[in-house]
């Protein structure tokens, strides 16, 4: 996969012992949907659409008024928000996606108290029903963000990340051509059109 900023792509042709390797748009590493443009909206959906179908797996528990709603708002937080969050530390925040998630928090609340859409109920009135003053997922998600960044900052990788400054000195040039000759010496036949 070749990542760039463009709309069009140029195809890039690489060899592998006589192999030619296909070159993909998006794929999945880890667990995390990589994009060729290096955006996380596809991610977000595919996250949201999982806890989505999780919720609708575990509906005949989190749905169930005989159940304390204390109970259920544990198991909601315990299997069902965590596949939203993986890797959330990761993402670019922007107001689209804090519509998204809070949009999928109320959902969530909506199902459990088993008010339909069409009933008209305020946001307000969910989360008083549920306990809660406020949304607290995005909340969750900005936590972990300032937590990711001030790790970064403490191991002193955000001069890395962020501006992209490594500490120290440059080394001294290196040799490509000592470089590639090796590799194709050793294993793999490269060819870039």
């Amino acid at each position: 996969m070749v990542i760039e900023n463009s709309k069009n792509h140029t195809p890039v042709n690489i060899n592998v012992n006589g192999i030619q390797l296909e070159q993909v748009d998006q794929y999945r590493y880890l667990g995390v949907l990589i994009t060729r443009d290096g955006r996380d909206e596809n991610e977000i959906k595919c996250r949201i659409a999982r806890a989505r179908n999780t919720f609708n797996n575990l509906a005949i528990v989190l749905c169930d008024k005989r159940m304390n709603l204390q109970l259920r708002l544990r198991i909601l937080r315990c299997y069902v928000w965590p596949l939203l969050k993986y890797a959330a530390e990761t993402w670019t925040f922007k107001k689209a996606l804090e519509n998204k998630v809070n949009a999928f928090e109320l959902w969530c609340y909506r199902r459990m108290l088993r008010i339909h859409w069409s009933d008209r109920v305020r946001n307000e009135e969910v989360l008083n029903k549920i306990g809660l003053g406020e949304r607290i997922l995005f909340e969750l998600f900005k936590e972990m963000k300032s937590r990711f960044v001030r790790k970064l900052w403490e191991n002193g990788l955000y001069r890395l990340f962020y501006q992209g400054k490594i500490p120290g000195k440059a080394p001294r040039r290196r040799k490509r051509k000592h470089m590639l000759s090796e590799c194709e010496s050793s294993f793999c036949d490269i060819s870039l059109e």
